[in-house]
């Protein structure tokens, strides 16, 4: 009898059998680019977007580079 539900599944690269759905609600949960919060960098004045790495601090990031934090004295 078929109850009518389905599962679809599909080949990764890897060749693991992977459940679509399971991988729709993966990417659901990701956040577009355009959704992070952008600061712009006050040497090369630039707008720069929130990165992983920056997640403990982001009220203190100021630069959006290492480039542009060495620069910083040139700039004022």
């Amino acid at each position: 009898m078929d109850n009518g539900s389905q599962t679809f599944y599909y080949i990764t690269f890897n060749g693991a059998f992977t459940d679509l759905n399971y991988q729709l609600s993966i990417m659901a949960r990701q956040r577009a680019k355009s959704d992070l919060p952008t600061k712009i960098c006050p040497v090369c004045e630039l707008p720069f977007t929130w990165r992983k790495k920056w997640a403990k601090c982001w009220d203190e990031v100021k630069y959006c580079s290492e480039r542009c934090r060495r620069r910083k004295s040139e700039s004022q």
